[in-house]
């Protein structure tokens, strides 16, 4: 499976692009 680390950080990295387009 994939490394908590890399799946926190596909996590933000997902909130990041789905929240810089609104602002």
């Amino acid at each position: 499976g994939a490394e908590p680390k890399q799946l926190a950080f596909s996590a933000a990295l997902g909130i990041t692009l789905g929240v810089f387009p609104i602002c």
